[in-house]
Formats: C-alpha cells, structure tokens, sequence
C-alpha cells in the first residue's frame, strides 16, 4: 500500500471536514430559514458520509488485493 497516498488522503479528508464545518458555521450565521440550514446540514453530512464510504471502499479494495492468497493448481 502506498503509505503516502494514505497519508495525503486522511489530510486532505480533514482538510474537507474543516471546509465543510466552517461552511456550516456560516450558512448558521446568515439569514436563513431554519428549514435551508437544517437542509444543508443534511446535504454536508450526507457529502461527508459518501466521501468516507468510497475511502473505505477504496483502500478495502486495494487491501483484499494484496493479502488475496490465489491457489495454484
């Protein structure tokens, strides 16, 4: 497994949830119904939720191949 691809994608993963949650301190801060910002909550944790299960899936992937044993006939 490469480690530095791993390395640069959870910081670039934090990176995301830092956007995301001053995204939500500032949508909290405007003039917005109560009904948009509990919308774009929803849109923001279902954006974070998505991106965690394709990294999931991602490294899952890559790790079920390399530890995969082929038997020989």
């Amino acid at each position: 497994m490469n480690f530095q691809l791993v390395l640069f994608s959870g910081l670039g993963f934090l990176f995301f949830i830092g956007f995301c949650l001053f995204f939500l301190s500032k949508a909290n801060n405007a003039n917005l119904s109560e009904r948009s910002k509990k919308l774009l909550m929803l849109v923001t944790v279902c954006l974070l939720t998505v991106s965690c299960i394709l990294i999931f899936d991602t490294y899952t992937k890559d790790h079920i191949a390399r530890n995969t044993v082929v038997k020989s006939e």
